[in-house]
């Protein structure tokens, strides 16, 4: 689980860090979507009982935290790589190495104007 929220982090930043500070108010015009997403966690009561037994309560208690909150977060990054997936499949991209370019006439890119500030 913290090799996965390392490296949802380093996706996030390595993807700021790639366009500078100059142009980063549309974060969805340059975050990439994850390739492949991992599994859900679910921590068994047996396993969340094991540090009440060994007098661990807080660990407990933030176990009992950790798994919905990777969930969220998994679900969050799959939902956002179906939105821009399907955002891009409906645009006329073309890829120079890593960035997808889009030329569109003023009049079009008025109208995802607002897809891209949602």
């Amino acid at each position: 689980m913290v090799n996965i929220f390392y490296h949802f982090r380093n996706h996030l930043r390595e993807s700021y860090a790639a366009v500078g500070s100059g142009s980063q108010k549309n974060p969805e015009l340059f975050v990439l979507s994850l390739a492949g997403h991992p599994d859900t966690i679910h921590f068994t009561p047996e396993e969340k009982s094991l540090f009440i037994r060994l007098k661990k309560n807080e660990t407990a208690n933030d176990l009992a935290q950790w798994d919905d909150i990777h969930n969220s977060l998994v679900r969050a990054f799959q939902k956002y790589s179906d939105i821009r997936e399907g955002f891009m499949a409906a645009t006329p991209a073309k890829m120079k190495g890593l960035l997808e370019l889009l030329n569109l006439p003023k009049k079009s890119s008025r109208g995802l104007h607002p897809l891209l500030l949602s």
